[in-house]
């Protein structure tokens, strides 16, 4: 069975890695908001016009202006210093699987 691809919205880097499929994450370590803006743009462009919902984690509230045109754009919450690997993989879970109003950022 083929699974379905998404572009990242950066045609280079789907060429790297052969785009996004269901359940894929995106990683990234940018040491400037310049650098997250030229990743985030794209991706939340090609999330909106594809109908595909957005869900990250980022130390601080900065990525949300970032992602603010993504389709259904959720911000995993901060995990408590300390906090067993199980106990993470819950709350995960639970986040993804609750219901919700989604908003975007104004």
């Amino acid at each position: 069975m083929q699974r379905k691809q998404f572009s990242t919205g950066l045609p280079r880097l789907d060429h790297y890695t052969g785009g996004l499929g269901p359940g894929d994450s995106l990683l990234s370590f940018l040491s400037s908001p310049d650098q997250r803006k030229e990743l985030l743009d794209p991706l939340a462009e090609y999330s909106s016009a594809s109908k595909i919902p957005v869900i990250y984690c980022s130390p601080d509230v900065s990525s949300a202006d970032d992602l603010s045109v993504a389709y259904r754009a959720k911000r995993l919450p901060p995990v408590n210093k300390g906090a067993k690997a199980a106990v993470v993989m819950a709350g995960i879970k639970k986040f993804i699987r609750k219901p919700r109003r989604f908003q975007r950022a104004v």
